[in-house]
C-alpha cells in the first residue's frame, strides 16, 4: 500500500478516535499500529510542516500507549512548536489534550490539568462537542486523582450535559462517557447515581452491541450493590460478568476480571463461604503477573485471602498471605503515586481490622503471652536507653510542631491585618519600577506560580516583565532572601497550610506532596520543610492525623 493510502485509511482514522475509546482497546495493538504508521510516514522523502507534525502526534500517542510517558510528552511538544506558528487551533487543542493524558499518567496531574484547560478554552470556541467531552474526560479523571472531588463532580455534571446535547446521544460514546461519570460517583458514595446511569448506559450497550462497555457497567453495578450490602443483587451483575468473560474469551481483560473475582470473593466472605471466596482469590493471584502486583486491586486480594484463612482459624496460612500483603503493599506505597484509590483503601482498613483482631487470637490461643513476657523481661534493661531517647526527641518534636501551629495562626492574622497596608521600601533605582515589581511578584503569589516545577528566576522576571537581575536584587532587598528562599518559603508555607485543612492531600506519598508544590524530587523538599519548620514532613503529617482522629 502506498504511504498515501495508509495515511488515509489507517492513520487518519486513529488518530481521530477518541480517549474513550481507548480505553477499550489493547493498548499493546494500539502501539504496534501507530509505531507502523509512524516507521512508513518517516520514510517519505518530502514533507510539509504539518505532515512532520502529524508524525509526531502520531510518534506521541505510540509512546503513550507503549507507557513511555516522558518520551511521548517531547513527542508532543515537537509537535506543538511546529503547530504554534499556523492557524490550525483544532490540531494544536488535540495535540495539548493528548499532552495532557500524557502528564496524568505519569503522575504529573498540575501539568496534566494545565494542559486540558487550554485545548478546553479551544473547542469551546471552536464549538467542538466531541473533543469537549474528551478533554473533560481526563480533567474529571485528573481532579479525582488530586483529591478535588467536589470539581470533578461539576465537570461530569457537565460532561453529562454536553453528551445529551451532542451528535453522540444514545450512541458509544454517550454510554462510555456514562462508565467514566459512575466512576466519580462510586468515589463519592453516591450510588443511586450510578444505578441510575448505568442502567442508562446498559441500555446503550445492547444498543451498539458493545460487549467491553456491558462488562464495565456490570461490574460497577456489581461493586455498588456490594457496597450497599445487597449480595443478592451483587452476585447478579457479577456473576453476568463473569459468564460474558468467559463466553467471549477476553483473556486480555485482566483489570474486570479481578474486579469481578475480588468482589465475588468479598460477597463469598460476608456470607461466610470462606472456601468459595479463597478459590476466587486464588485463582486470580495464579494468573498475575509481576507487573500486576504493583496495583492495589490485585494486591487487595492477598489482604483479604489472609482475612478467609483468618475467619478459618488457619492462622499459619492467614499470617503467610498477610505477610505477602505487606510486602507487596509496601512496595505499592513506596512507588504510589497521589492517586487515592477510595474503594480499596476503605476496604483496606476494614480487613487490617480483622487481621490484627485474629493475630490476637492465635497469640491468645497458643497462650504466647507468657512468653512475651519472658523476653519482654530479657529486653527491658536494654530498650530503657532507646525510650529515653525517644521520649525526649518526641518532646522536642512536639513542641516544634505546635511552636509551627502557633506561628502559622499568628502569620495569617497578621497578613489579614497587613492588607491594603504595603509599604514599599525605598532603594536608589527607580521606586515606581519598583512597586510595579513588587505588585507583580503579589499577582504570582495569589495564582500559586510559584507551585509550577517550571518556576524560575528567568520565567518570573518574563511574566512581570522585568529582567532576571533586576528581580533578583528586589528579591533581595524587599523580600530579604535570595529567589531560591523565597521560591521555598512560598512553597513550605503553601503546604503547611494545604495539610492542615486537607484531609485528603495528607493521604498523598512525600514524593506526590513534592511533585505537586512544585519540587522536582521528595529529597528536595524534605530538607527544604525541615529547614523552614523544624521537623520532617512526615512527622508534621503524622501530628496532624492524631490530631485529626482524636477530634482536636
Amino acid at each position: 500500500m502506498h504511504t498515501k493510502g495508509i495515511y488515509t485509511f489507517v492513520y487518519l482514522p486513529l488518530m481521530n478516535m477518541t480517549f474513550l475509546t481507548k480505553q477499550f482497546l489493547s493498548r499493546s495493538l494500539y502501539g504496534l499500529i501507530f509505531a507502523i504508521c509512524c516507521n512508513v510516514i518517516t520514510a517519505q522523502t518530502q514533507k510539509s510542516e504539518l505532515e512532520i507534525a502529524n508524525e509526531y502526534y502520531a510518534k506521541g500517542r505510540a509512546l503513550y500507549f507503549a507507557e513511555e510517558y516522558e518520551k511521548s510528552i517531547e513527542a508532543y511538544d515537537k509537535a506543538i512548536d511546529i503547530v504554534n506558528g499556523s492557524r490550525d487551533d483544532m490540531f494544536l487543542g488535540r495535540i495539548y489534550t493528548r499532552k495532557g493524558h500524557s502528564f496524568l499518567l505519569d503522575g504529573q496531574y498540575t501539568m496534566a490539568i494545565d494542559a486540558y484547560y487550554y485545548s478546553l478554552e479551544i473547542f469551546k470556541t471552536k464549538g467542538n462537542l466531541e473533543w469537549e467531552m474528551i478533554c473533560l474526560s481526563g480533567l474529571v479523571t485528573a481532579l479525582k486523582r488530586i483529591g478535588q472531588l467536589d470539581k470533578a463532580q461539576k465537570l461530569t455534571h457537565k460532561m453529562l450535559k454536553l453528551v445529551e446535547e451532542s451528535v453522540d446521544k444514545n450512541k458509544l460514546n454517550h454510554g462510555r462517557v456514562l462508565a467514566t461519570a459512575n466512576e466519580i460517583y462510586i468515589a463519592l458514595e453516591k450510588y443511586d447515581s450510578v444505578l441510575y446511569l448505568a442502567d442508562k448506559g446498559i441500555e446503550i450497550a445492547k444498543k451498539v452491541d458493545s460487549k467491553k462497555l456491558l462488562l464495565h457497567l456490570y461490574v460497577e453495578k456489581g461493586m455498588v450493590y456490594y457496597h450497599k450490602q445487597k449480595y443478592t443483587k451483587a452476585f447478579e451483575y457479577l456473576f453476568k460478568t463473569k459468564d460474558m468473560l468467559q463466553k467471549y474469551n477476553t483473556s486480555n481483560e485482566f483489570f474486570p476480571t479481578v474486579l469481578t473475582n475480588y468482589f465475588l470473593a468479598s460477597c463469598y466472605y460476608q456470607e461466610q463461604s470462606y472456601d468459595t471466596a479463597i478459590e476466587y482469590l486464588l485463582k486470580t493471584i495464579k494468573s498475575a503477573k509481576e507487573k500486576d502486583l504493583k496495583k492495589m486491586y490485585v494486591i487487595q486480594c492477598y489482604l483479604l485471602l489472609a482475612n478467609c484463612y483468618g475467619e478459618q482459624q488457619n492462622f499459619e496460612k492467614a499470617l503467610h498471605w498477610h505477610n505477602e500483603y505487606m510486602r507487596l503493599n509496601a512496595s505499592y506505597e513506596k512507588e504510589k503515586d497521589a492517586t487515592a484509590n477510595i474503594i480499596f483503601e476503605k476496604e483496606a482498613e476494614k480487613l487490617e481490622e480483622n487481621i490484627a483482631h485474629l493475630q490476637y487470637q492465635q497469640a491468645k490461643d497458643q497462650r504466647v503471652k507468657i512468653i512475651a513476657y519472658s523476653v519482654t523481661g530479657i529486653l527491658t534493661i536494654g530498650l530503657i536507653g532507646l525510650v529515653v531517647f525517644y521520649t525526649k526527641k518526641q518532646k522536642t518534636n512536639k513542641k516544634v510542631f505546635y511552636d509551627l501551629i502557633q506561628k502559622i495562626d499568628d502569620l495569617k492574622s497578621q497578613k489579614e491585618e497587613s492588607i491594603g497596608k504595603k509599604e514599599v521600601k525605598g532603594i536608589t533605582i527607580d521606586d515606581q519600577k519598583v512597586t510595579a515589581v513588587l505588585q507583580g511578584l503579589d499577582m504570582l503569589e495569589e495564582q500559586h506560580y510559584f507551585l509550577r516545577q517550571e518556576c524560575s528566576l528567568t520565567t518570573m522576571a518574563k511574566k512581570i516583565k522585568t529582567n532576571s537581575t533586576y528581580l533578583s536584587k528586589i528579591i533581595n532587598t524587599h523580600k530579604q532572601k535570595n529567589f531560591s528562599n523565597y521560591i521555598n518559603d512560598l512553597r513550605i508555607d503553601f503546604v503547611i497550610d494545604k495539610l492542615r485543612t486537607d484531609g485528603l492531600f495528607r493521604k498523598y506519598t512525600i514524593k506526590a506532596i513534592a511533585q505537586e508544590i512544585g519540587f522536582k524530587n521528595s529529597e528536595a523538599f524534605t530538607r527544604a520543610f525541615h529547614k523552614n519548620a523544624g521537623i520532617y514532613p512526615s512527622y508534621f503529617i503524622k501530628q496532624l492525623e492524631k490530631g485529626t482522629n482524636s477530634g482536636s
